[in-house]
């Protein structure tokens, strides 16, 4: 590259604050140096005469570098950021205040403020990531989230024949898996076929611990995915033939699993979902004993307890109150105004979250940041109907379900916001050399 060029370019460069995009930047203000001068050789300038008259066409450095500056700036997502660390404290607030006097599965002080404090540094690490880089790392992240979800099976504890650290390693598949589908843009009908595949040894592991839970968000977020490579012709193959295999995927899976399923695990869940009474003291206890007590529950103010339940309390009656049933919990002790203004607000913030995420312009940033918050407000949805007594399967409840989960939703929102923050940057490819511009001034004294 001429000199003259490589001065200009490093007085440009000093007039863009933001490192990520300046490369970028200067890439660009290169191609049209060199397109331009290009220009004026062929109108039959000599070298310097056109290099000089290129630069001259582009302005004066500073103020080209001001303009460059302005507009590519990172789209700070403060507010976001910002209502998610208060609705973690909110919930932290809760689960402390509605817990008190309880020591029956209430939290611990010194783990939820820990869990609370590792939440918040995922979360703004994750939000000043870039978020590109990942997929220079596809293969390694692959490898690292099945040897995870293995190591933690193995090795990790087991309550009520389910590994529960596996469980909580599920719950970030369908982001891994979003970055496995990107590894196979462009690739025709042999990359539709190998981002379908790379989907069964995360579901396998998924049956493995088991979590059946898991298992459905992976799949439905999967297919999400697809459905949007498929808007976007992403593999090459064309939108409708996208759609269409994905459908045919996901029938041929689904079917089987519904057949064998209704035999056994679904139609039994699906018949307590219906008619918890069938089990009262089993299966259909827990729908049971959340609905009597929200049978009691009143618009403001602590729920009665039924004569059927004697001399019990509430945390006595439902299983899992300061967990997965938090929102019963709410409505119990504080009333259906609160529970109604808890579950309203989560549903806003993903739901509109979701909405952002679908508007990226960036291709890797739209399909990363809707694995991020689509099984967020699954969980909220399956929650909320959850803690009001219908569930097949249990969800937990984004903020509120436990310590880990706390800190596994603050770090897919600190990642969904970095896509929103970056989303004017272009995408970094697996392989590609990390560019740096290393531009080096002789000064030459006469």
């Amino acid at each position: 590259m001429p000199e003259r060029f490589t001065v200009y370019l490093v007085e440009v460069g000093q007039a863009i604050r933001w490192r990520r995009a300046r490369s970028f930047a200067l890439r660009e203000l290169r191609t049209h140096l060199i397109e331009q001068k290009e220009c004026f050789q062929n109108e039959g300038m000599e070298e310097q005469a056109a290099e000089e008259a290129a630069i001259r066409e582009m302005g004066e450095p500073e103020m080209v570098g001001k303009e460059l500056d302005a507009v590519h700036r990172p789209r700070e997502q403060w507010l976001w950021l910002g209502a998610a660390a208060l609705l973690s404290c909110a919930a932290v607030f809760l689960r402390f205040y509605l817990t008190a006097g309880f020591a029956f599965e209430s939290p611990q002080p010194g783990k939820v403020v820990t869990a609370l404090l590792l939440g918040f540094t995922a979360m703004v690490g994750l939000y000043f990531l870039d978020y590109r880089i990942l997929t220079r790392h596809t293969g390694k992240i692959y490898a690292a989230a099945v040897l995870l979800g293995l190591l933690t099976w193995e090795f990790g504890p087991h309550v009520n024949h389910a590994a529960w650290y596996t469980r909580q390693v599920v719950l970030l598949y369908p982001v891994v898996y979003a970055i496995w589908v990107n590894k196979f843009r462009g690739k025709g009908w042999q990359g539709f076929f190998l981002a379908v595949l790379g989907g069964f040894p995360l579901a396998l592991i998924a049956c493995m611990a088991p979590y059946m839970m898991g298992l459905f968000l992976l799949f439905g977020t999967g297919l999400v995915l697809l459905l949007l490579a498929a808007r976007e012709d992403f593999f090459g193959i064309g939108r409708r033939q996208t759609a269409l295999g994905a459908a045919g995927c996901a029938l041929a899976v689904a079917a089987p699993a519904w057949y064998f399923g209704s035999n056994g695990w679904m139609l039994r869940h699906v018949s307590m979902l219906l008619h918890p009474e069938k089990d009262p003291l089993g299966y259909g206890y827990q729908a049971i004993s959340v609905r009597n007590m929200l049978s009691g529950a009143v618009w403001q103010g602590a729920a009665s307890v039924g004569p059927e339940y004697g001399e019990q309390t509430y945390e006595y009656i439902v299983p899992e109150w300061s967990g997965d049933f938090f929102l019963t919990t709410i409505a119990c002790k504080l009333g259906w105004v609160f529970f109604i203004l808890t579950a309203l607000v989560l549903l806003l913030l993903f739901g509109w979250l979701l909405r952002r995420a679908l508007g990226e312009r960036n291709p890797f940033g739209r399909i990363l940041a809707v694995g991020a918050v689509l099984p967020l407000l699954v969980e909220t949805v399956g929650g909320i109907i959850q803690n009001l007594g219908y569930f097949v399967v249990s969800f937990p409840i984004p903020f509120f379900s436990g310590n880990l989960n706390m800190i596994l939703t603050m770090a897919l929102l600190g990642l969904l916001l970095s896509t929103m923050r970056q989303g004017d940057l272009p995408e970094e490819q697996e392989g590609a050399p990390r560019r740096r511009w290393r531009m080096v001034l002789t000064l030459v004294e006469e």
